[in-house]
This record gives C-alpha cells, sequence and structure tokens, in this order.
C-alpha cells in the first residue's frame, strides 16, 4: 500500500480529465485486476522456487540474462521516481515551510531567495528522513504504511470536501468520454500503471508471519481493495472540483490559500516522504545487485583468457616459441632449414 499510495496518486485526476469518467473507471478497474492477480502469481513464484526478492525470481524463472536486465532495467527506472519525489517533496513542503517562517523573520518573498530556500528544505528533509532510508528491509519500513496511507487520506478527504461543495454550487463539468483519442494515448499510462508495487511484493511476502496460501491471498487483495478505493477517489474528486482545467498536479488546481486544502498538502508531503524510502531500498538493492554481475563477467573472462593460453602452450607447432637455445625444428616444421633467429624474431 506504501508503494502504491505515492507521488503518483496526484495526476490520477490528469487521467479521469483526459479519459472521461466512463473510460477511466473501466482502466482504473482492469489495472487493479490484472495487477492483483500478476501479484499473486510472484508470490507463487518465490513459493515454489524460494526466490527471495524479484530479482532473484527473475533468475529462477529466466536466467542471469534477463535477471542483469531487469536489475539494469529497475535501477534506473526507480532512480528517476526517486528524483521525481524529491522533486515533489521540494514543491509541497517549501511554500508551507515558507508560511511558517516568513512572517516570523520578516523577510521579502523572491524568487532567487524561493530556490535557495527550496533546496534547503530538501537537504534537511533528506537528513530527517535518511535513517528510513537505510533500512535493509521492508519489514523495518511496516509502520510507514499506516503513517502514509492516513496522510493521504487527510488530503483525500480535503478533496472530497471542496468537491462537495461545488456538486451543491451546481459548477461540476465532467466528461463520460474522451475527446479524441490522442487524450487517451497521452493519459493511458497513467491507470495502468496507477497500482505498481511488484518490485516490492516478494520481500513483503516474506515478511510474513505463516504465509499460507490463503493469508497471502487476503494480503494482496485487501492491499489492492484498499489502494483502490483511495486511488478511485482521489481521482474522482481531484477531477470534480478541476474539471476541463485539472493540472497533472492536482494541487496545483487548488489556490495555496486554501487552508482545507493546506491540511492536505501537509498530509500529501508526509505520505511522498514516507513513500520514497519504500522506493530508496529496491533501488538501492538493484544497483549493489549489479556488483556480483560484474565480478562474475570479469571473472569469465579471466577463466577463457587462461584456457585459450593453455591451449596455445600445448600446440606442438607454437610450443618451443621464445627458446632461444632450442635446436632446429624448435620453430615447427615450417621454419626448418632456415634462419631460425630471424624467423623466430618474425614469428
Amino acid at each position: 500500500v506504501a508503494t502504491i499510495v505515492g507521488g503518483g496518486i496526484l495526476s490520477i485526476p490528469l487521467a479521469f480529465e483526459k479519459c472521461g469518467l466512463v473510460l477511466a473507471t473501466i482502466l482504473m478497474i482492469l489495472s487493479l485486476v490484472t495487477t492483483d492477480f500478476s501479484l499473486y502469481i510472484l508470490c507463487s513464484v518465490s513459493r515454489r522456487t524460494g526466490a527471495g526478492s524479484y530479482l532473484e525470481a527473475c533468475r529462477v524463472a529466466y536466467g542471469q540474462g534477463l535477471e542483469l536486465s531487469v536489475t539494469i532495467l529497475l535501477f534506473v527506472f526507480l532512480l528517476f521516481v526517486i528524483c521525481a519525489y524529491f522533486v515533489l517533496i521540494r514543491d509541497i513542503w517549501t511554500p508551507i515551510v515558507l508560511l511558517i517562517v516568513q512572517p516570523i523573520l520578516h523577510t521579502e518573498r523572491s524568487s532567487d531567495k524561493e530556490e535557495v530556500f527550496g533546496d534547503a528544505v530538501l537537504l534537511l528533509i533528506i537528513i530527517l528522513i535518511s535513517p528510513f532510508l537505510l533500512k535493509k528491509d521492508l519489514h523495518a519500513l511496516r509502520y510507514n504504511c499506516y503513517l502514509g496511507f492516513g496522510s493521504i487520506s487527510v488530503l483525500c478527504l480535503a478533496m472530497a470536501y471542496r468537491a462537495y461543495q461545488k456538486v451543491g454550487s451546481g459548477e461540476v463539468n465532467v466528461r463520460l468520454w474522451p475527446e479524441s483519442l490522442t487524450d487517451v494515448l497521452f493519459a493511458y499510462p497513467i491507470p495502468v500503471l496507477a497500482f505498481m508495487c511488484h518490485f516490492n511484493v516478494i520481500g513483503v511476502h516474506a515478511s510474513l508471519v505463516n504465509p499460507t496460501r490463503k493469508r497471502v491471498r487476503m494480503v494482496i487483495d485487501g492491499s489492492m481493495a484498499l489502494s483502490g478505493v483511495l486511488t478511485y477517489s482521489f481521482g474522482l474528486f481531484g477531477y470534480m472540483w478541476g474539471g476541463s482545467d485539472t493540472a497533472g498536479n492536482i494541487l496545483l488546481s487548488y489556490d495555496f490559500s486554501d487552508r482545507v486544502i493546506l491540511i492536505g498538502r501537509v498530509g500529501c508531503g508526509i505520505t511522498i516522504m514516507l513513500a520514497s524510502a519504500m522506493i530508496t531500498l529496491p533501488c538501492r538493492e538493484s544497483l549493489l545487485a549489479l556488483g556480483p554481475f560484474f565480478e562474475e563477467l570479469k571473472d569469465a573472462k579471466t577463466t577463457e583468457l587462461g584456457k585459450n593460453l593453455a591451449s596455445s602452450s600445448s600446440n606442438p607447432g607454437y610450443g618451443a616459441v621464445g627458446n632461444a637455445g632450442d635446436e632446429e625444428g624448435a620453430l615447427g616444421d615450417t621454419y626448418t632449414g632456415t634462419n631460425k633467429s630471424a624467423e623466430s624474431e618474425d614469428y
């Protein structure tokens, strides 16, 4: 749940605006069902093979070649996700901290000062969450789920309140169907990848107490249902408020002076801070897993070179090369009866 409910949830309302209410609902349900099934399949692979991680499951199923490819792909993908999370953390927390600090410092706002202040805020937050970023397994981050889910729920409730007010005023303007195929293609990845957490599911499975099939199924179904309800509600309420002007980051559709949404911004900031730890763990494991691959590749090349040298030395035509004291025929039949020393240098 903590992996699913992260920064990506802020873009769900945009998918509703581009795809329309009906198609977005269909895509969300399809994504939810397929993700639920694929997570159970991954857990089944882990149970049958003993794989303790997503990368181990790749190696057991398809060999080291796929494991290496997936490791590199996963590391690059998660690295970009971490960068996006840090940008969101900076954009969410900087104005909130400025709102608190500015009256105390009695300073005027300027773009240059805000840039520097934003960097300082991000650095301070990274230092504060560094203990979570250095955890070695998902079990140590289990409480992040509760706090993160509760924090993003605060923002969802604030959005629901504003959407309710807009419905009451009769200003809601939503579409049931998309306006063009281009809009659908643009927004299609957002709902389809909304529930992606596959790189962490085997680690969660390994942390369960008494992981019977029934209990594993219950955990997966319950997590997906909880995440599905929150994500769909988030997208629906955000679209009802933003309408045709829904932004890619739904927080940009609300005025910063809105105190109700400000409380939700704080909750969203806490959620993304905690979710960054859930992304950093598999990213770090992917990077560390590349070391043994390159070591094995180096050892394999060294072994192959040694075999080639051994086979060359055992060849009778080349065995005596470089022995200055050998008699005629030392360089093989090809050089017999000629100037051996000169031809030996040429060879």
